[in-house]
């Protein structure tokens, strides 16, 4: 079952339960540029995207982003964190929460995890 249908290089996947069922995955992706970005999926319990068939954004900053690790956290979300070297002092650990009570897979809503100016 693909996971992002797109034709670029996706690498690292991990995956986490979502605790419905289904699971998390997160993985590194070159979709948007030469450098890797992270990206995150939700499948239920069949193995249907639920975040469109390319899933979600979570961070897309400058340079690189890579090696993404997922952990449920017991409140309704997961906790994503990867290596990120947008600085140029070299790489720092950046992590991002996914609140999956907020999103509607019904109507297809994902949660809007942008790391966007920390």
């Amino acid at each position: 079952m693909p996971v992002a249908a797109t034709p670029e290089y996706q690498a690292y996947p991990v995956a986490c339960s979502d605790g419905q069922g289904g699971i998390i995955t997160v993985w590194q992706d070159k979709r948007l540029s030469s450098h890797d970005d992270i990206f995150a999926q939700r499948l239920d319990g069949y193995g249907r995207p639920q975040w469109g068939t390319g899933g979600i954004i979570v961070c897309d900053e400058t340079s690189i982003q890579n090696r993404p690790r997922i952990a449920a956290d017991g409140q309704g979300g997961v906790v994503l964190v990867w290596w990120d070297q947008r600085n140029a002092m070299g790489s720092e650990l950046y992590a991002q929460r996914l609140d999956l009570l907020r999103s509607d897979p019904a109507i297809g809503t994902p949660p809007s995890p942008r790391c966007r100016n920390w």
